[in-house]
């Protein structure tokens, strides 16, 4: 639901790709299927229910291993350093769960809000945890697989509600809290929502389930697919050195959350609290404040493993 834009849409100096290429870095963005950048596939159309057809269990199995092996190979480097924010981070997790070599591609990874565990997550999409499933199969039905779609041909109508003074997407409502980024975040959106019915579903049963696991079928399908009634769990083969960046009022990825993933990882090298009150869960990304409440801090944090 988020997209590489996120990383280089703040003033270089403020934003996290562009101050990783000035501390040295040979900077990757990576792009999860279903946003403005992930929608080309070999042979199905966006246009088609089958191309909706995956969580982000496939993008964990499929997905982030193609990308990492893609940056090793085209970079000549055995390790890379990984970044992820919320989903971002939870995905590299999952894949080392399904690819335990992938560990051996990575040297150590950043995690700000790392949604792993949700099951404290606030606000009013969490409502919806108990119905998610009959949701998920009716909206399936009725060929509606395609979630937050934006595009820059329609933004304007984004602009025009992001840009009065009465905000109303839920997004600001939700996520964020300083007004004087409102017209940045309104030009980004249109470039970085979009995601799969699935994928949606997905996350809210990872808050139901107060589990991280892989997408829940039911306990027959379950059985077919995992060899379990349950889905597996995810978080049990991550053995690389990890960061966590977290903040108190984070309504997505609360700090008790991050302190349970911080508790079942082996190798947590970095338990980063930000020490500002309001900080919200997309201000990791578009914050004026980021640069030096949390990127600073990870470049340096990254320095330590040369």
């Amino acid at each position: 639901m988020e997209s590489s834009a996120d990383f280089v849409m703040n003033d270089p100096d403020q934003a996290l790709g562009f101050m990783m290429a000035d501390a040295g870095y040979d900077v990757w963005l990576g792009n999860n299927r279903g946003n403005y950048y992930g929608r080309q596939h070999v042979t199905l159309s966006p246009e088609k229910p089958e191309f909706w057809d995956y969580s982000w269990n496939e993008m964990a199995f499929y997905d982030v291993p193609a990308m990492l092996s893609y940056v090793r190979q085209a970079s000549n480097v055995e390790q890379v350093f990984y970044v992820g924010h919320s989903m971002g981070c939870a995905l590299l997790f999952a894949a080392m769960h399904y690819h335990p070599h992938v560990n051996s591609w990575i040297r150590v990874v950043a995690g700000m809000a790392p949604s792993s565990y949700t099951y404290h997550k606030r606000g009013p999409i969490g409502f919806l945890a108990p119905f998610i499933d009959r949701l998920d199969r009716e909206l399936t039905k009725r060929g509606i697989v395609e979630l937050l779609r934006l595009d820059p041909e329609t933004s304007s109508t984004v602009s025009e509600v992001c840009g009065s003074k009465s905000i109303t997407n839920f997004v600001f409502l939700y996520y964020f809290v300083e007004e004087d980024r409102i017209m940045l975040i309104s030009d980004l959106l249109s470039y970085t929502t979009g995601t799969g019915l699935h994928v949606f579903t997905h996350l809210l049963q990872l808050h139901r389930s107060r589990r991280f696991q892989a997408f829940d079928y039911g306990e027959e399908r379950n059985l077919e697919k995992y060899g379990t009634p349950l889905p597996p769990p995810l978080l049990n083969r991550v053995k690389v050195p990890v960061g966590l960046f977290y903040s108190d009022n984070d309504w997505v990825v609360d700090a008790l959350d991050v302190l349970r993933t911080a508790s079942e990882l082996p190798s947590l090298a970095l338990l980063h609290r930000v020490p500002l009150k309001d900080f919200n869960h997309l201000d990791f990304l578009w914050s004026e404040n980021a640069h030096y409440l949390v990127y600073h801090p990870l470049i340096r944090f990254f320095n330590d493993f040369p």
